[in-house]
């Protein structure tokens, strides 16, 4: 009965290890802000089929701008593969603004710092890996 029991301990701790070393932290840094207006909105995505819907990211935030950089640190996200997108919400109306043809009039960016031909990046284009304790990119606005 201690040998089973002493199994199962094993087998738990085991498990518990596993899935907390399987757990990343993200540092977002947000770099050559023009503005100290509003606040910046990032959206973390791992689909992409849902990249550029806000709704479906995996986690969004926000942070008032006081600075040329702001700094996301998003704490325990799954490893894997995922995109960001970032906009400065300069009049802070929680909308991307954008001119009658649908071009942004208020800064945004992507991973990679991607950029698209004739609308946004690609998923593909965007993304990048996460398979450390610690992952940090760099996105200039």
């Amino acid at each position: 009965m201690r040998n089973l029991l002493s199994i199962f301990l094993s087998i738990v701790l085991s498990a518990t290890s596993y899935s907390q070393a399987a757990l990343s932290d993200l540092t977002i840094r947000v770099e050559n802000i023009k503005s100290s207006q509003g606040n910046m909105k990032v959206g973390l995505f791992d689909n992409p089929g849902h990249f550029l819907n806000e709704s479906e990211s995996v986690i969004g935030v926000q942070k008032d701008v006081e600075s040329s950089t702001v700094t996301f640190n998003i704490k325990g996200i799954k490893r894997g593969v995922y995109a960001v997108s970032i906009y400065h919400d300069e009049n802070g109306n929680d909308e991307l603004d954008t001119n009658i043809f649908g071009i942004p009039k208020e800064p945004y960016a992507f991973s990679n710092n991607a950029k698209g031909a004739f609308g946004p990046p690609s998923f593909q284009d965007c993304q990048f890996t996460i398979d450390l304790d610690h992952e940090e990119i760099i996105i200039t606005l």
